[in-house]
This record gives C-alpha cells, structure tokens and sequence, in this order.
C-alpha cells in the first residue's frame, strides 16, 4: 500500500506534457495556464476621475471658491487639457485628469453659474482620482504556468488588450465503471442493486478542466467485458477506471 501522494508523484512522473495550444479567453475558463501572463499595461493606464465633477487643483479650493470653467474632458479621447491655479474642468467619469490637476470634485458638491462653478465642500488632493497603476503596475504578474484561469482572470487579461490564451494540450479521456450491482440512472432498480454515479461524476470534473470525454464505459463484473473496455480506452491519453 502506498500514500495518495506518492502515487500522484508516480502518475505526474510518468505523464508526457501535451503541446499547449491557444484558445478565445471565454474558452479558457476553468483550464490550465501554459505559461506565465505578465502585465504589459497598468490599470488604469493613466490618471482618471471616479465620477461627474469638476478637476481641480486642491490647493487652489476652499468651500466658497468660485474657479472658471476652461473646458470639458469626456470619458474617450485624451484631449490633452490643462488647469491653472483659479481654474476648473469639467469632467467625467472615466475621463483622463488634465494636466496640473490633482484632484476632482464631485457636482452634487458644486453649483455652476454661468463659466464659474462655486465650490460647497473641501477638497484633498488625490480625492476621486483613479491612480494610474493603482490596480494593476506594468509587470505585474497576472497568471501562473498551471493556474486554473478563472472567470475573473479573463476579464483581467481581457482589460490587458489580449483576446486569446495559451493553456494545456488538448486532452482525450475514457471512464471506465464496473460492477453488477451498478445500474444506470433512469433504469429500474432490482433487490441489490444501485444507481452508477461514479461515473457521471469523474465525466463531470473531467469536462469542467476541459477534458474532452470521449466515451464513458459501464462493464459487467466480467474479465472479457472489462478487457474489451481497456483496450478500447487505450487509444485516449487518460483512462479513469472506477470500481471494486
């Protein structure tokens, strides 16, 4: 008799490593990264306001102050805009900071009136700016050779600009099931016997690592049966056998 983990360490020893092969990013849920994924873009990639208001420079603001509105920034385009002391942008959510700006006011805490925009609470510097970088830094590692992707991890890669991912070979599996007390769900049930759900089960968590299952075998305690079943399932690169 030996541990589980050393004969995990005999099977992982003996298996031969799949070419890996590149798949759409909503197809790589739940497989096997190939290789490392490092960020090749900060996220943000540039300093952006949190909500509607107003980009200002914090040492130029108090509750009162009224600053004259140069321009407006939408979310899109950078359309390369600047402030100076006294002054104020319009901007919006998503939108990229102009330049000598360092923070945002929201607009339910001001009042336009006319090209000015009056001031009703204090501002700090850095208030409703999104830091470039301030989620992910250029370099950062994202994915590990291994990881299981996972649904998060797409859209992450997704926000790096990348619409395809290399993951583990492609995968051909049989299950094998043996018993005579073993009947298939949905079939009658006689005196001794149960209802075979191994087998849905190893076809479900095969499949779910991307797994493709091509055959799923039930066999007779009886040695021809099962002899049949082996030989046939040999052609696959994985063979699960479940049974007594």
């Amino acid at each position: 008799m030996i541990s589980v983990d050393e004969a995990l360490a005999r099977i992982v020893a003996n298996v031969r490593r799949l070419p890996p092969r590149e798949v759409a990013l909503l197809d790589a849920v739940d497989r096997f990264a190939a290789r490392d994924v490092s960020a090749g873009l900060s996220l943000p990639p540039f300093d952006n306001s949190s909500v509607d208001g107003y980009a200002v420079m914090a040492a130029s603001c108090a509750i009162g102050t009224r600053l004259k509105v140069v321009g407006e920034q939408a979310a899109g385009p950078d359309r390369s805009l600047s402030i100076q002391p006294g002054e104020a942008l319009r901007i919006l959510t998503g939108a990229p900071l102009p330049a000598g700006a360092d923070a945002v006011i929201m607009q339910e805490e001001t009042e336009r009136e006319g090209n000015e925009v009056l001031l009703k609470a204090e501002v700090r510097p850095g208030e409703f700016v999104r830091q470039r970088g301030g989620d992910v830094t250029e370099g950062q590692k994202l994915l590990a050779a291994g990881e299981r992707v996972r649904t998060q991890t797409v859209a992450l890669l997704a926000a790096q600009g990348m619409s395809s991912l290399q993951v583990g070979g492609e995968v051909q599996a049989t299950v094998v099931s043996t018993g005579d007390e073993l009947v298939a769900p949905g079939s009658p049930l006689r005196a001794g016997q149960i209802y075979e759900s191994n087998s849905i089960l190893l076809q479900a968590m095969l499949t779910k690592c991307g797994v493709d299952v091509v055959s799923v075998t039930h066999c007779q305690d009886r040695a021809e049966e099962i002899e049949a079943a082996l030989r046939a399932g040999a052609r696959c690169d994985v063979m699960v056998i479940t049974g007594g």
